[in-house]
């Protein structure tokens, strides 16, 4: 679901919502140190990306599910990838934006979710082993 509502939103979002991502992007960075404003600016990140898809049915999952989502960003995404990793990520997917590139946004957040995968299992396989 993540991969399709970031290729819709790439393909569908207006000038608007580019030029909030962009402010919101720049935001994000000078927030890692004040949890709540971050939490602030992550939620408005997310549902940003359910609104631009243009699709109803991804909006309502997106208020029904953001706390999951900010829950998953904070304690797996930022943990395992780390916050450099995302904000790098952030912008190229920005850029993927920039130019209504859906198939660019999709590949990275595809990679991303890979990458997430595969450091989740290294850290169970550890765990595992260590016990």
């Amino acid at each position: 679901m993540v991969r399709q509502v970031v290729r819709l939103a790439a393909e569908r979002h207006t000038q608007e919502e580019l030029d909030e991502l962009r402010y919101l992007f720049q935001k994000r960075k000078t927030t890692i140190y004040n949890p709540e404003e971050l939490q602030k600016v992550n939620e408005r990140f997310f549902r940003l990306f359910s609104q631009a898809t243009r699709n109803q049915i991804y909006e309502l999952l997106y208020n029904t599910m953001w706390q999951a989502f900010l829950k998953i960003n904070e304690m797996v995404d930022i943990l395992l990838i780390g916050k450099q990793e995302l904000d790098r990520l952030a912008e190229r997917i920005l850029e993927a934006f920039e130019q209504r590139d859906g198939d660019l946004a999709e590949l990275l957040i595809t990679r991303h979710l890979e990458a997430v995968q595969k450091q989740f299992e290294a850290n169970l396989k550890d765990i595992s082993t260590n016990s």
